[in-house]
């Protein structure tokens, strides 16, 4: 009994399908139809668009409106070479802002760990733990270092080379 009644069900769900497809196909346009709103649209391009020459062609000339002459190009290049240039130094003063904030920060961690020695001076020795350490700057970080000299710099320079240059 439960059994004929799911066969019922589905049979009947599978009619609803196939009436269901039905009225869906007998709705569906034909192969050759084609809407006429669109066709209006093509026929108005046609007529109101005119003849565009193709820029590959070789009969195909540049509107004297549309032309750019060297100076114009020199002009946007020298704007770009601007642009680029801000584009480096904005970058510039930037990387020297974090820089120097880097530079504060590390002072200051090294103000706490003098801070930190004289507190752990007065404690007892088995309390006393590791401290961490303070970062510093890399060489890489401060370019400007390698301009500067000390004397010992000036008087290794002038060993290095005073075989090669008699005058130093």
């Amino acid at each position: 009994q439960w059994y004929q009644r799911r066969v019922r069900e589905r049979k009947s769900k599978r009619l609803q399908r196939e009436l269901a497809w039905k009225n869906l196909n007998s709705r569906k346009p034909s192969e050759n139809y084609e809407d006429p709103k669109m066709l209006a649209a093509i026929e108005d391009a046609k007529n109101n668009m005119g003849d565009f020459n193709l820029k590959t062609a070789k009969n195909y000339k540049v509107p004297e409106s549309q032309r750019q002459g060297g100076t114009y190009k020199r002009a946007q290049l020298l704007e770009l070479r601007r642009m680029i240039y801000m584009t480096k130094m904005n970058f510039n003063e930037r990387l020297l802002a974090l820089r120097d904030q880097k530079q504060k920060m590390i002072s200051e961690a090294e103000e706490w760990s003098k801070r930190l020695d004289v507190i752990q001076e007065r404690l007892p020795p088995e309390s006393v733990m590791k401290k961490p350490r303070v970062p510093k700057l890399l060489d890489d970080e401060i370019p400007e270092r390698a301009m500067e000299y000390t004397p010992e710099s000036l008087r290794e320079f002038k060993k290095k080379y005073s075989a090669l240059i008699p005058l130093l």
